[in-house]
């Protein structure tokens, strides 16, 4: 078998050889499996990773050998647990599927962002699902922006989309254009959802404009209180006209001393009986009693006025 004779290239011999090598004498396996090339290597990388064996350099040597990478790097990360060799591995042979498969490892291990990087160069979205609930727990929005537009690339999915909106808040200025670029583009995302999620988040310069590309101006309003942004507060309250967006307009500049705007939007509350008993205690519990009176006094001609 090992020298030439008629018999050199018998698959059921050079099987056999092997096999008795590894329930034997596992000392020569590697040295059969270098040597010979006729041999069914599934089968045989199958009996060395067998636990009754574990042969696991050997079984690694076959899968290379007959050019089975995304096996040989299954062996590198659950048989050897060397996820910086199967790294190198996947530098090396640069297969799609194998990447992907080192991503799979890695989110595992719930390494975000060597998982992104080996996904992206998989062009693999398969599994964002547990890519974005694992970004919940570590954020990198620079890096998930990356991955989520690969994946936007491969896919059509809603959450996607929420996602790299999000993304795009969370990154900060730098990514408002982008930001606002993407929402004025068909997309898949719930806007409104992504403004509200922006706003509990405090990221109230997305917030902005999502709820302005939805016109949702109760929203909006509120948003422009904690942006400081007074006289637009005002005109989104306006557009809103409801007491309650008012109420939060008028609060929020009377605790930022804004008391002309507060006013003007006193005007508007004070003429429903409901409300103003509610304005009168918020003006009273800062000590705000002229300017109580002075709103009151302004508002005695108004047409609702009661």
């Amino acid at each position: 078998m090992l020298h030439n004779s008629d018999f050199a290239e018998n698959q059921s011999l050079q099987n056999l050889l092997i096999l008795t090598a590894i329930r034997a004498d596992t000392s020569r396996v590697m040295d059969y499996i270098n040597r010979l090339n006729n041999y069914n290597g599934d089968q045989l990388a199958t009996m060395a990773l067998d636990d009754d064996n574990k042969l696991y350099a050997e079984a690694l040597c076959i899968y290379k050998k007959f050019n089975q990478p995304v096996d040989a790097i299954k062996v590198i990360l659950y048989k050897l647990e060397n996820i910086r060799q199967a790294t190198e591995f996947a530098e090396k042979t640069n297969k799609p599927e194998v990447w992907s498969e080192l991503g799979k490892a890695q989110l595992a291990q719930r390494a975000l962002i060597p998982a992104i990087d080996a996904f992206i160069k998989a062009n693999d979205a398969s599994s964002f699902e547990p890519m974005i609930e694992l970004s919940k727990e570590q954020y990198e929005p620079e890096e998930l922006i990356k991955y989520l537009l690969m994946a936007r690339a491969n896919m059509k999915d809603q959450r996607v989309d929420n996602e790299l909106i999000f993304a795009y808040a969370k990154g900060g200025e730098k990514h408002l254009g982008d930001l606002e670029s993407f929402v004025s583009d068909p997309n898949q995302a719930n806007i409104e959802h992504c403004g509200d999620r922006c706003f509990d988040d405090k990221l109230y310069q997305a917030a902005e404009i999502l709820y302005k590309r939805i016109s949702n101006n109760q929203k909006l309003a509120q948003t422009y209180v904690n942006l400081k942004k007074y006289q637009l507060a005002f005109e989104a309250a306006k557009k809103a006209d409801v007491p309650k967006v008012w109420k939060a307009v008028c609060f929020a500049c009377v605790r930022a001393k804004e008391f002309n705007m507060a006013a003007l939007c006193g005007q508007h509350i004070i003429i429903h009986p409901d409300h103003l008993e509610d304005l009168n205690n918020f003006y009273e519990k800062f000590g705000y009693f002229n300017q109580l009176i002075s709103l009151l006094e302004s508002g005695m001609n108004l047409e609702r006025t009661h």
